[in-house]
């Protein structure tokens, strides 16, 4: 893999997300605000009311309870988060978070032999080409972090990188050019892989798998909108091959 296109892809990643990352940011504020103050509204007012029928009901009792409230909300604000932001917002084990030592090592890291998605420049077609980018990229990180698959082998995991590479592609195909992002989620990597008939693979491995996916949709977003608007997929990518 590339490091200068590693590099750079999450460079351009947080580059081109910095706009999502505030809005978000601004987001999750004002409904933390509005969310804590409902919370403080309903502890008082659920103190109050249980006063009138219990005097014994104090106000430290009724911040007790706002307090679960708040722990309830927190959770499930997580849940949510986890669902449906970006996996690149999400700091579990993608390449965005390297140090600069992993990142010397990621240039020993193996790749998938070329064989494996095509054998000639007429078989490279664009889904090709992006087929063993994504699944190379997977397979880097599996490598970074083996303990997301260590009962599998070397064999497994290239296995592993092109399937889910695979459910990748997938939803990227089924976008139009009108689309407003390519990057996918948790969710919707879930249901490809159970349409594809695929079992289901521990959230680690698929949150490996979206920051692999996410960072190529983001790194090649201007080719792949071209390929999606003429709908290309089948014809020979220009793309020049990695380093």
């Amino acid at each position: 893999i590339s490091m200068e296109r590693t590099e750079n892809g999450c460079m351009r990643n947080w580059f081109g997300t910095a706009g999502i990352i505030v809005i978000v940011l601004l987001v999750v504020l004002l409904i933390f605000g509005v969310l804590f103050t409902l919370i403080a509204l309903i502890g008082l007012g659920l103190g109050r009311v249980v006063g009138w029928f219990s005097p014994s009901f104090s106000y430290f009792e009724a911040t007790l309870l706002a307090t679960l409230f708040a722990f309830i909300t927190f959770v499930l604000l997580r849940i949510l988060a986890r669902l449906f932001l970006p996996a690149e917002l999400l700091p579990d084990n993608s390449s965005a978070g390297w140090t600069s030592e992993e990142r010397e090592r990621a240039a020993n890291y193996q790749l998938i032999p070329q064989e494996r998605f095509y054998s000639s420049a007429a078989e490279r077609t664009w889904e090709a080409w992006f087929k063993a980018e994504v699944a190379n990229d997977v397979y880097a990180e599996f490598q970074h972090a083996p303990q997301a698959a260590a009962n599998l082998n070397q064999s497994q995991l290239q296995e592993l990188s092109i399937r889910l590479a695979e459910a990748g592609i997938n939803i990227v195909k089924r976008k139009t050019g009108r689309a407003r992002r390519l990057s996918t989620n948790l969710n919707d990597l879930r249901r490809e892989l159970n349409r594809m008939g695929q079992r289901p693979y521990d959230d680690h491995i698929l949150r490996l798998a979206l920051s692999a996916i996410n960072m190529n949709l983001n790194f090649f977003e201007e080719p792949l909108r071209e390929v999606i608007r003429r709908q290309e997929w089948d014809q020979p990518s220009t793309m020049p091959e990695s380093e």
